[in-house]
């Protein structure tokens, strides 16, 4: 029997609309924290010309993630999910 981790792993391996969403997710989210990594590593007193860039593009992202959240991408799952079940 499959988990339901498991079936949301097999469902985005599927040529689903969802499955190229998740995946930009993915991708938004790694480039989202090395941002954050980055200017946190980042004085803002002393190096506030660098530590201002990041902060814009972290702001951005940021905004990305919240557009498409995890809860957007799974809900054609879920109904897929119950199509097959039932």
């Amino acid at each position: 029997m499959l988990t339901k981790s498991q079936l949301w792993d097999l469902y985005n391996r599927l040529p689903t609309s969802t499955s190229k969403a998740f995946k930009d997710q993915k991708k938004l989210q790694a480039e989202f924290l090395a941002v954050r990594k980055q200017l946190n590593a980042t004085s803002s007193q002393d190096q506030f010309a660098k530590w201002a860039k990041l902060r814009r593009t972290h702001d951005k992202l940021l905004e990305q993630l919240e557009k498409t959240s995890m809860y957007s991408l799974l809900l054609p799952y879920m109904r897929d999910d119950c199509r097959i079940r039932y």
